[in-house]
């Protein structure tokens, strides 16, 4: 990428792993993270959520890290800029929780956000981002990122994925959801950030491709956010598709 190029990307919020800072690093570019990325951190036992902005009801969670993940894949991620901060510490083996771990850089003079994890993200890391706790904290971090709200998320089942297709000329909705797992996903909410006319009725595809309506299948609001709960009909077989129909 060129220059503005990378400037352009960043200027949307971008989440960086330990390997990825590194390489931007290496390309002079240290301006777009506000920290250095230096050597190894050794020894590291847990993650702690330190920062009461992100995953407030979690604050001071401790995430087990030891044996989770390659004993070298821990970088120290130095802070440099006034506004680049920590929201995660790491905790070392027989240390004080004062190792830096998740950073966040807002550089407001360019408008420009950025959250750069200690570590990498590959196959050894998934299991360390899984659980309720952790999915709060990338779900604010996410937000944090964007200046606004994800459009859509599946609280409670991760092997649904989403797809938002929003036609507001029309007043609807597409949304997808493709399981990727083995196993039914029956009970599965689908969280929707406000939409900009009011929902009339929620229609599933059945297998003739025909559009149905199910009894509890509609939008509901909850606070401040809106949330779809799938019904007996519309649950996703194993490796298959729903698709759903959100009309004004």
């Amino acid at each position: 990428m060129t220059r503005r190029q990378l400037d352009q990307v960043f200027e949307q919020g971008v989440l960086l792993d330990a390997a990825a800072a590194q390489t931007i690093q290496e390309m002079n570019r240290s301006d777009l993270l506000g920290l250095k990325v230096a050597g190894t951190v050794r020894d590291v036992q847990v993650e702690i959520f330190s920062d009461q902005t992100f995953a407030a009801p979690y604050y001071g969670y401790r995430v087990l890290l030891k044996n989770q993940l390659p004993a070298r894949d821990y970088r120290l991620l130095q802070p440099v800029h006034p506004d680049a901060r920590p929201i995660t510490a790491l905790l070392r083996k027989q240390t004080l929780p004062e190792t830096p771990g998740i950073v966040l850089f807002d550089h407001k003079q360019k408008n420009q956000r950025a959250a750069i994890l200690p570590y990498s993200l590959n196959l050894d890391t998934y299991p360390v981002l899984l659980g309720t706790e952790r999915q709060r904290h990338l779900y604010d971090i996410f937000n944090w990122l964007l200046r606004h709200r994800l459009t859509g998320f599946v609280e409670n089942t991760p092997d649904l994925v989403p797809f938002l297709i929003p036609d507001p000329k029309h007043k609807r909705l597409l949304l997808a959801l493709l399981n990727l797992s083995f196993d039914w996903a029956v009970n599965s909410r689908m969280r929707l950030a406000r939409i900009p006319f009011v929902i009339q009725q929620v229609r599933y595809l059945d297998e003739q491709g025909k559009l149905e309506t199910s009894p509890g299948l509609q939008l509901h609001s909850c606070l401040d956010y809106q949330y779809l709960q799938l019904t007996p009909e519309t649950a996703v077989p194993p490796l298959q598709m729903t698709v759903l129909l959100l009309e004004g």
